[in-house]
């Protein structure tokens, strides 16, 4: 039996026992007016009537205490299909998480692998500004400032729970205009860097004068 009929079975007993109760009230309240009459005025009809009513209260008695026992029965039925329903949506929601948990190791490799890509990008990205620098070019001074933009504004997409962490710990949000990307860099610098290649290049002294 599942919860729905169970629910049901108890209110369709919980309704004939209160129809019960309501009519042995009546039978009850029958008995006691006509009790006098039967006793002190020793009324034959008034007699008969006590009689059956007596018979009518101890079958009422008998059907209450029936009615009581089926509903604690049907009691124990909800109680037993409730447990069923959560046993078998307890097992569902372990199937669930197992299913969710079965795709997790290829998450976590995917983090491991991009953090290692990001990670070895900037390792060659600062060996390459290192080696423009021995080379008489520079890049603004400001670049690990800029980048570490780059890194706050993407740890900021993180997950909630992980950005608050960071946070908490000491990593401080970026104001809007210091939201970047790293791409933005170059687009930024690119013109800085042509200028002092050309400067070191001697490309601007070299070039033929126009004629006048």
């Amino acid at each position: 039996m599942n919860v729905e009929a169970a629910e049901k079975t108890v209110s369709d007993i919980e309704a004939k026992r209160a129809a019960c109760v309501a009519r042995g009230t009546e039978l009850q309240e029958e008995r006691s007016n006509i009790a006098f009459k039967v006793h002190a005025d020793n009324d034959p009809k008034a007699r008969a009537r006590l009689d059956t009513l007596n018979v009518e209260i101890a079958t009422h008695a008998s059907e209450l205490a029936s009615l009581d026992s089926a509903l604690k029965s049907a009691e124990t039925r909800l109680e037993e299909a409730r447990a069923a329903e959560h046993r078998a949506a307890a097992a569902a929601a372990a199937k669930a998480a197992r299913h969710e948990w079965s795709g997790a190791r290829k998450d976590l490799e995917d983090i491991d692998v991009a953090l290692a890509g990001a990670s070895s990008a900037l390792h060659r990205f600062y060996e390459r500004c290192a080696a423009m620098e021995r080379h008489g070019v520079k890049l603004p001074p400001q670049l690990t400032l800029l980048l570490t933009d780059v890194l706050v504004s993407r740890l900021m997409d993180l997950p909630k729970p992980l950005w608050r962490h960071l946070n908490h710990v000491g990593v401080e949000h970026l104001a809007p205009g210091r939201h970047r990307t790293a791409l933005s860099l170059h687009d930024v610098w690119a013109a800085q860097v042509e200028r002092q290649a050309a400067a070191l290049g001697g490309e601007q002294a070299n070039k033929p004068e126009k004629a006048a």
